[in-house]
């Protein structure tokens, strides 16, 4: 079941719904927090181009619905994934080839996971949202004033 308390709206580096604002969170991405129990709380709309260069590479995974993911835990331990959910051939023979979906520049849905708190999700998800938008505004500034702007 995916929990509708909270929307995400960042669909384009372009989109001016979205403004962030309001304290953060901070979370860190972890390679050992236990990720058991975790379920689709939301999605968002991103490259996975675009996630590799704010989190790193993908961890692989079960190699069958989920080619890769990223696991991260808040300063209380609480943790959150985000994966790619039936997007390659792993899953579908006429899917994209894990390669050609880690290269690919359209954006697909990525799937968030959570555990029972609505709120600590929601603020996972702003979090992300944000991280998202930072990193589109700041590309898009380079590309418009060229490398020198930082």
């Amino acid at each position: 079941m995916t929990n509708n308390a909270c929307s995400l709206r960042v669909e384009s580096a372009l989109d001016q719904s979205y403004v962030p604002s309001g304290p953060l969170s901070d979370y860190r991405r972890s390679f050992d927090a236990d990720s058991n129990g975790t379920y689709l709380v939301g999605w968002i709309k991103a490259t996975y181009v675009e996630l590799a260069e704010l989190f790193g590479e993908a961890e692989e995974t079960d190699e069958n619905k989920i080619s890769g993911h990223w696991r991260f835990v808040d300063e209380d331990g609480n943790v959150f994934t985000l994966y790619d959910w039936k997007k390659t051939n792993l899953y579908a023979i006429s899917g994209l080839s894990v390669e050609e979906f880690r290269k690919s520049n359209l954006a697909s849905t990525f799937s968030i996971g959570g555990k029972d708190n609505t709120e600590l999700n929601c603020n996972f998800m702003r979090w992300l949202e944000t991280k998202l938008y930072w990193h589109r505004t700041n590309k898009l500034t380079k590309m418009i004033l060229g490398d020198k702007h930082d």
